[in-house]
């Protein structure tokens, strides 16, 4: 695997877990719970948007 492509995948997956995971807000939450909507799929969503994002600006 070339070193840049494989720094990019890193980098993409670190930034994506912490802007998705650590950074998400009580209001998310709130709104979740108001529904009675499970939450993990909307954070993997968030996660895997962030990702998408981060890897294609590489």
């Amino acid at each position: 695997m070339n070193r840049r492509l494989f720094s990019v995948v890193g980098f993409s997956f670190l930034f994506a877990y912490i802007l998705s995971f650590l950074f998400e807000g009580q209001v998310l939450y709130s709104l979740l719970g108001f529904y009675e909507v499970e939450a993990s799929g909307y954070i993997l969503a968030a996660i895997v948007g962030h990702f998408a994002g981060l890897f294609s600006c590489g």
